[in-house]
């Protein structure tokens, strides 16, 4: 179960970025291999930034010092953070609306923007990764793995296809509501078994 949840979190969190890529690579002249690694840079490191603080809060002496009935219901409380983050995500791209943009480089001030507030999803997440208590190198590396992959794919299928429909945003938002779900039913079968 918990490499299917590090997947699932994994993908759930990258797709924000894949939406960021495609967005950028809609507007681009030409695709630069530097420019490309820099965005790659960026955004990676503003998603394990945000993964290890919420790891870091949850790791908290009174957090971290608990029975397990009380582990099981931050477990709960992790659940609901990855489905609300989840509605939230399809919340937000049934309201998206595509902006044209000129032909131009990539603007890395608006990545920043942008990579800096969809890693409050990310240490959200952090937070529930830790209280179910999911490695925090392998969802670092799934992450990062994901974050750089999808952010590839994206600058080029924005650069080839042009701005995408919102519908890849709602499948992120899709994949963090199953892995919370996922935390419900492991929470119910440990309730049931003991």
């Amino acid at each position: 179960m918990n490499t299917v949840m590090i997947i699932l979190v994994g993908f759930g969190l990258a797709f924000d970025v894949f939406y960021i890529a495609v967005s950028q690579g809609c507007v681009l002249d030409r695709i630069q291999g530097k420019n490309m690694s820099l965005m790659c840079l960026i955004v990676c490191g503003w998603q394990m930034v945000a993964l290890a603080i919420g790891y870091g809060i949850a790791r908290l002496p009174k957090v971290y010092a608990m029975s397990t009935e009380i582990r099981m219901v931050w477990s709960l409380i992790s659940a609901l953070i990855f489905i609300a983050i989840g509605f939230i995500k399809i919340y937000i791209s049934n309201h998206k609306v595509a902006r044209p943009e000129i032909r131009q480089e990539i603007d890395f001030k608006k990545i920043c923007g942008i990579a800096s507030s969809t890693s409050v999803y990310t240490l959200f997440a952090g937070l529930a990764c830790e209280w179910i208590g999911m490695d925090i190198a392998d969802i670092c590396i799934m992450v990062c793995f994901m974050t750089i992959t999808l952010v590839i794919s994206g600058v080029y299928v924005g650069y080839r296809n042009g701005e995408l429909n919102n519908k890849v945003y709602l499948s992120g938002g899709a994949l963090l509501i199953i892995a919370g779900l996922c935390v419900i039913a492991e929470y119910l079968i440990w309730w049931f078994g003991r």
